[in-house]
């Protein structure tokens, strides 16, 4: 999708872009020295950006509205809700107007269209297909719920909201289970059934995310080691389950692998807590990549106690063998999660 397809999509003219980001008559000085004129052109041009934004988040709200079903059920628009999310989306990521083209495009195909199609690469061994789903705004531009673009064996990339990626695998992982139960004909104790289905998402969810890929998009790289392994430095956090806490840049390190979460340790081999991520996607990044054992980690106390909670400079470092490929015995361990649910 280019700039001039998502204005035009949201029905935006190129007058009233031209309008919107126009300076306004009589606003020079005149004997304005360099310095004060350069002043002007900097407080216009953010002043054009903010009019320009204003005008495409109004005219996305107008036609996003048309196009909801419960305002218009029998009337076909022209463009369809998901394209208009599209369009709207394209826009605030790559800049309002500034004409800039990002390398990253989306698919779109128009209501008419029988599937949706996601711009995305596929995991072709996932046990499940899985659904995209796309955020509705109302005219103020507050989030009134959610709905289904596209389904496919997508796997997530940074434009996907990743609490709708997590709602999606989450949908996925319930259908399989009930599917299960059905075929079956068994009832499980509700403490089963939940702990069966917090493995099944976190199973499928490393189908649907590339741990190396996604480490060196989000992570900050450092300075490789000797042998050229890529380090990378990510923003953690040490959740504290006790009295004890570790100095300032104290070293810190993994003690156990225990249900997907890391323990640590300070240098006398006090346990001190758990690691936690700011990102919550990195928890599906880091953990997998460390229990599949592609990574080791450092750790260093980066300031004092604050509640309940430190900050962490947590390094981690991609082995060199790694292959960057998506794992290939999820699909056994799901197998084996079923049937194990199933005796």
């Amino acid at each position: 999708m280019t700039q001039q397809e998502a204005y035009k999509i949201l029905g935006i003219t190129e007058e009233e872009i031209e309008a919107a980001g126009a300076v306004p008559e009589g606003t020079e000085v005149a004997g304005a020295s360099t310095e004060t004129s350069q002043s002007f052109d900097n407080a216009f041009q953010n002043f054009n950006r903010q009019a320009v934004e204003r005008l495409i988040k109004k005219k996305y709200r107008q036609r996003i509205l048309s196009a909801h079903p419960d305002v218009q059920p029998e009337e076909e628009t022209e463009y369809s809700a998901q394209l208009l999310n599209y369009a709207y989306a394209y826009l605030k990521k790559n800049g309002w107007y500034d004409g800039h083209v990002s390398k990253k495009s989306y698919q779109v195909k128009s209501r008419a269209s029988k599937t949706q199609v996601w711009d995305a690469p596929v995991n072709l061994r996932a046990w499940r297909e899985r659904e995209i789903y796309s955020y509705a705004e109302d005219s103020e531009g507050e989030k009134i719920g959610y709905f289904k673009i596209a389904a496919g064996k997508y796997i997530w990339k940074t434009e996907e909201d990743f609490s709708l990626f997590q709602k999606s695998i989450f949908a996925c992982a319930s259908q399989i289970l009930e599917e299960v139960e059905r075929k079956k004909q068994i009832y499980k104790s509700e403490r089963l059934r939940i702990q069966t289905l917090a493995a099944l998402v976190y199973l499928l969810a490393q189908q649907f995310l590339n741990s190396t890929a996604l480490l060196k998009e989000l992570g900050q790289e450092q300075k490789a080691d000797a042998e050229g392994n890529r380090i990378f430095l990510i923003p953690a956090m040490l959740e504290l389950t006790g009295n004890i806490q570790a100095a300032e840049g104290e070293v810190i390190s993994p003690k156990r692998l225990t249900k997907h979460r890391l323990y640590v340790k300070n240098s006398q081999g006090e346990e001190l807590g758990y690691l936690s991520f700011r990102d919550d996607c990195m928890y599906y990044v880091v953990i997998p990549l460390m229990e599949q054992r592609r990574v080791k980690v450092r750790m260093k106390a980066a300031e004092g106690k604050k509640a309940a909670c430190q900050k962490l400079n947590f390094y981690v470092k991609l082995l060199e063998k790694d292959t960057a490929g998506m794992p290939e015995s999820v699909n056994l361990q799901i197998e084996q999660l079923l049937n194990d649910y199933t005796r």
